[in-house]
């Protein structure tokens, strides 16, 4: 049995394998470096909102629980898969927070009305 290993090809581009890796790092740090920035923009607004609604603070509770919620998230896939987040990754970076809301106020409403409470 032959055991050589196979020889590592040229990358198309005519560059090293390792330039490759290193500006596709650099294109994934850009899109998490994004996605923060959008959040962290949304998230402020999103507090400016809710802050404003007269209902006691209900809303903004579960959307501060919300933007914390998405950070843990964010963490765990910086951390987890820091050069190649799948395609649900990239969206919950962009659409966490708003999909960590809408599923709060699912869960909250579903909670009052078994348990009877607010909202």
């Amino acid at each position: 049995m032959n055991t050589a290993q196979p020889q590592k090809e040229p990358s198309p581009s005519g560059k090293n394998c390792a330039a490759d890796e290193q500006s596709q790092r650099k294109a994934v740090s850009k899109e998490f470096a994004k996605a923060a920035k959008e959040n962290v923009v949304g998230q402020i607004i999103g507090i400016v909102f809710f802050s404003l609604i007269l209902d006691g603070g209900f809303l903004l509770n579960l959307w501060l629980i919300s933007c914390s919620a998405y950070w843990v998230g964010f963490l765990f896939i910086r951390l987890r898969r820091p050069v190649s987040p799948t395609k649900f990754d990239l969206l919950f970076l962009h659409l966490g927070v708003v999909m960590l809301f809408a599923v709060s106020i699912i869960v909250v409403s579903i909670m009052s009305y078994i348990f009877g409470g607010r909202a």
